[in-house]
């Protein structure tokens, strides 16, 4: 099934009158309230409003296969996308990262990485203090070859800070850079023939509120680092990534992508609002990276207040106003499985630029739907939406009711985890009809999971987390369930899950009424198997690799194509250069037919190939 008719099957969006949000499954509401923010990455760091302290007792939760591990005072996690923040050894041992201060003063002075970590079934006593001796944030927790802990955040001076746990103890040291005004919002990940490689991306410093300025054509520009000896020295530093330049993004924000590594294949994804949702996939331990266009934002290198017309952007019947553009929200989960694939998921989202005069956007967040994309597949699936509790075909939430958590939509930030039997799940964040806070008149957001069990191809539907079989039979319904971080793997049959727990929707950063308190982070491990099977919400047309020969793979004219199960069915075959930009795409109706490269720039090319009986993806260099 494709996009469209998937739209059409389980879109849910919220309207802006004061009627009830229906759920139509032939056709889905639209025109929703179009909020207008300004673009720019403040990532938490902006000044707040004062606030009166309150604590929630730590004793008041009574979990049941939860766990609290960690708290904090600081409720911002993440402004889109989470880090790796929790591992899981070969010996059972699990450990995670939060951001953690002790604080209930507005400069979080305290602010750090909180570590706590599980051996033999049993979790060590909450931290008080983070292992940094100043002050850090947007921790990334990895785990070397070596067995040693590994932390890269970014500090109050803007320089990525890391800690490397040797003998006992917590080593500081720095990321060399030479950039002007230094880097936030770092991601990183372990790899390499011994697992001792380190991959890290941080963000420059964006314009505006932080004092930064646009490098290289980008406000906000992703940059690579590596380290092949565990961090001792870094060979790879201040690299910018081809694709990313002027004519893409204009600007990346805060948390908008992210990375992950398994042995020597790295995959960075790019979750751009104004520009491509993109993967950027190395298979030679970070020496190249060669990108694919995984949604394509119609206006490359957008810069707000341009001006665009509606013949500018493709129709999307879909669209909640003639001049929305589908993106995401910046929010998004990737994992790599042990064929090499990459697999993707993030939060649907619309954004629009009517008026050119203010110097802001406008994205849409009562939009809801989660995606799904792998490498063998065309376009992105949707599979993720709220959940219809009472079953009365109408989502029971008014627009004003909605917790803010920046430009997040209604279902957001989720995270993935994979098996190797082809399952994959994936757990985000959705707002809850069935849950309101009185006192802030808000719908709280519960934690909901989806799986398929046939990778990737149908999935199910969603199975909210906290409820009474996980959490205190008689506290789940006050509970506000944000920022999951999955480990990337199933254990055991069990996917473990940290996220952040409090009794508050929303968070002190989008609002003031949101006093200072105890925010807990808590440990989820998740029998795979709980999450029930039932109707299947969609399917994937690209389920099968079939055997394709291309030849010469290096060429200056022509490719000869060979399919070994040869039908009558046409082929669709499409040419993508390394930025993953299509540059010819035909249909194929003989059975031995050849492809011309004469006319294409020398370089490397990919061939995708897809049919009713399956997908192929192949590569090729053009002389």
């Amino acid at each position: 099934m494709n996009r469209t008719l998937l739209l059409l099957a389980v879109m849910v969006v919220l309207v802006s009158d004061l009627s009830a949000q229906m759920i139509r499954p032939s056709k889905p509401l639209s025109l929703m309230h179009a909020t207008t923010h300004q673009h720019k990455n403040l990532g938490g760091e902006k000044e707040l409003s004062a606030g009166t302290p309150t604590t929630v007792p730590l004793q008041s939760n009574f979990l049941v296969s939860e766990e609290i591990i960690g708290q904090s005072t600081y409720d911002l996690q993440t402004n889109s996308s989470s880090q790796s923040r929790l591992l899981v050894g070969d010996d059972g041992t699990i450990t995670a990262a939060w951001i953690l201060s002790r604080s209930f003063m507005e400069d979080y002075a305290d602010r750090g990485t909180g570590i706590n970590q599980r051996s033999n079934g049993v979790w060590n006593a909450i931290p008080d203090m983070r292992i940094e001796g100043s002050r850090t944030g947007w921790p990334s927790l990895i785990r070397l070859g070596d067995n040693s802990l590994h932390v890269t955040a970014h500090g109050s001076t803007n320089l990525l800070q890391t800690m490397k746990f040797n003998e006992g103890a917590w080593v500081p040291s720095e990321i060399p850079n030479a950039t002007p005004f230094g880097l936030l919002w770092p991601r990183s990940a372990a790899g390499g023939p011994d697992g001792n490689t380190i991959h890290v991306i941080g963000l420059t410093t964006p314009s505006g509120a932080l004092g930064g300025e646009i490098y290289e054509g980008v406000d906000g520009n992703l940059l690579y680092y590596r380290s092949l000896d565990g961090g001792e020295t870094w060979d790879i530093a201040d690299q910018t990534f081809e694709g990313i330049d002027s004519t893409t993004y204009a600007f990346i924000s805060a948390d908008n992508y992210t990375l992950v590594a398994r042995d020597e294949t790295i995959a960075m994804v790019v979750f751009g609002e104004w520009g491509d949702i993109a993967l950027f996939k190395s298979t030679d331990n970070g020496a190249t990276w060669p990108k694919t266009v995984i949604s394509d934002f119609p206006l490359d290198g957008y810069v707000i207040n341009s001006g665009y017309t509606i013949d500018e952007i493709p129709e999307d019947p879909f669209a909640p106003d003639s001049l929305a553009i589908y993106t995401s929200d910046g929010s998004g989960s990737a994992v790599i499985d042990a064929t090499g694939m990459v697999h993707v998921t993030y939060a649907d989202a619309y954004v629009m630029d009517e008026d050119t005069s203010d110097n802001v956007s406008s994205f849409f967040p009562g939009w809801s739907g989660i995606s799904y994309w792998n490498e063998s597949i065309m376009d992105p699936l949707l599979v993720g939406e709220l959940l219809d509790v009472d079953g009365n075909d109408t989502i029971d939430i008014e627009f004003d009711d909605i917790p803010r958590y920046g430009n997040s939509t209604i279902t957001s930030m989720p995270t993935m985890a994979i098996d190797d039997q082809g399952g994959i799940f994936i757990v985000y964040s959705a707002v809850s009809e069935a849950n309101y806070n009185e006192l802030d008149e808000q719908n709280y957001r519960h934690l909901i999971a989806i799986k398929s069990e046939d990778n990737g191809q149908t999935w199910s539907p969603g199975y909210d987390l906290i409820n009474p079989e996980i959490s205190d039979p008689e506290f789940y319904e006050f509970v506000e369930a944000v920022y999951p971080s999955a480990y990337p793997y199933i254990v055991d049959d069990t996917m473990h899950l940290i996220y952040q727990q409090d009794f508050i929707p929303g968070h002190r950063f989008i609002d003031s009424l949101d006093a200072f308190a105890d925010n807990f982070i808590v440990h989820v491990p998740l029998a795979v198997g709980d999450i029930p099977s039932g109707e299947i919400v969609s399917s994937n047309d690209f389920a099968y690799e079939i055997p394709v020969k291309v030849y010469p793979t290096i060429t200056v004219d022509d490719v000869q194509i060979e399919w070994s199960q040869w039908s009558e069915t046409p082929i669709n075959v499409q040419v993508f250069d390394v930025l993953g930009h299509q540059v010819h795409a035909e249909r194929i109706t003989t059975e031995r037919p050849k492809i011309s490269l004469s006319e294409f720039a020398a370089g490397s090319y990919y061939l995708r190939f897809s049919s009713e009986e399956g997908y192929a993806l192949r590569k090729v260099i053009k002389h």
